[in-house]
């Protein structure tokens, strides 16, 4: 593999511009295969007590930001390979960031949700990739006092974002990983497209 070297200059506005394209093709991927992201993030960050506005920006602005982190680490580790092509380069980088949300999504979920372990991965293909895992937020609410504050969508249930199937099957992790490939070759090919021929 070879890599350029470090002194060429980044083309940062075009990375953020590609984040933005790739973010929203894989947004509406997700929601070609049953997940809407917004919501579920939005949902895990903002509470079942949230308005729909409210857990849609929150979740829309924690997407975008994931979306333009990858970007940026896209820049950094994968422009400068030289001998793959953007196919390639996109296909690896949806590989990577597969295993990186496996990794790192139940940490950060923990932190956002009070819960930690597998059960808190909104990426996890697993049987427990609920973010809300052990929080049941109708449980200290009576439904039948006042409006019934369960008869609206439960945003912790079915709370894995990532996995549509939200059963820990191998159609739900195929997806998972078939979301982050659209955003890797998305991503690379708009890069490229961007991107100016060498001198």
């Amino acid at each position: 593999m070879t890599i350029q070297g470090k002194r060429e200059t980044m083309d940062w506005p075009g990375t953020l511009l590609a984040g933005v394209a790739a973010t929203i093709v894989v947004t509406l991927t997700m929601l070609a295969t049953g997940t809407n992201i917004l919501e579920a993030l939005g949902g895990m960050l903002a509470g079942p007590d949230a308005g729909v506005g409210q857990i849609y920006l929150m979740g829309g602005l924690m997407h975008l930001a994931v979306g333009l982190a990858y970007a940026v680490l896209f820049t950094l580790v994968f422009v400068r390979v030289r001998d793959w092509s953007a196919g390639t380069k996109g296909l690896v980088f949806g590989f990577v960031i597969t295993v990186f949300a496996l990794v790192f999504m139940p940490l950060m979920a923990g932190v956002v949700t009070g819960h930690g372990g597998a059960g808190a991965n909104p990426c996890s293909p697993a049987a427990m990739s609920n973010p809300c895992h052990g929080s049941n937020p109708c449980a200290m609410k009576n439904p039948c006092h006042g409006s019934n504050p369960c008869a609206m969508k439960n945003p912790c249930s079915g709370g894995n974002p990532c996995n549509p199937s939200d059963g820990g099957n191998v159609y739900g992790g195929l997806i998972s990983l078939l979301n982050h490939i659209v955003f890797g070759l998305t991503l690379s090919l708009a890069m490229a497209f961007r991107s100016k021929p060498q001198a």
